[in-house]
This record gives C-alpha cells, sequence and structure tokens, in this order.
C-alpha cells in the first residue's frame, strides 16, 4: 500500500524552498531547505517514494530535526508538513 498523503495541498501545507541534487532526473535528492527563515541541511534521506505527479522524501536535518517533503510536478514547487 502506497504512503500517499491525502491533504497533500497548500491549504494544510507550507512551501518551502528546497536545493536539491538533479543526476539523471529532479527531484533526485534533497540536500537542503530552507523554512523558519533558516537553512536545514538534510542529513540523510530516510525515506523516498513516487505518486503520480508526486516525490515525497521523508529527510533527517540538522538538529536532528524530521521533514515531510514533495515536490508536485503540476505546480513546479516543494511542499512541507
Amino acid at each position: 500500500m502506497s504512503p500517499q498523503m491525502e491533504d497533500d495541498n497548500e491549504d494544510w501545507a507550507n512551501r518551502i524552498i528546497v536545493k536539491c541534487y538533479s543526476g539523471y532526473k529532479y527531484p533526485q535528492e534533497p540536500q537542503a531547505l530552507w523554512w523558519q527563515n533558516r537553512e536545514w541541511k538534510v542529513k540523510e534521506i530516510a525515506r523516498a517514494w513516487l505518486e503520480p505527479g508526486k516525490a515525497y522524501f521523508q529527510v533527517l536535518a540538522d538538529e536532528g530535526a524530521t521533514f515531510l517533503i514533495w515536490y508536485d510536478e503540476s505546480q513546479d514547487c516543494w511542499f512541507m508538513k
């Protein structure tokens, strides 16, 4: 069963800026994200999966923070919960 996000829209989520490595595709590997006026460096990608038109990443960042981020192809932007 796929871990599809039920409420992944702007009403519930935050738009963010993500620095992402893109080798053979975009997005391939998030490296940092900007949230609450600061940069959070991604230390590890704990989980990654695809849904139609979206790429999800659960990442571990600075100070032990965990974020669920995703790239929405139709809107060409990143979101976070």
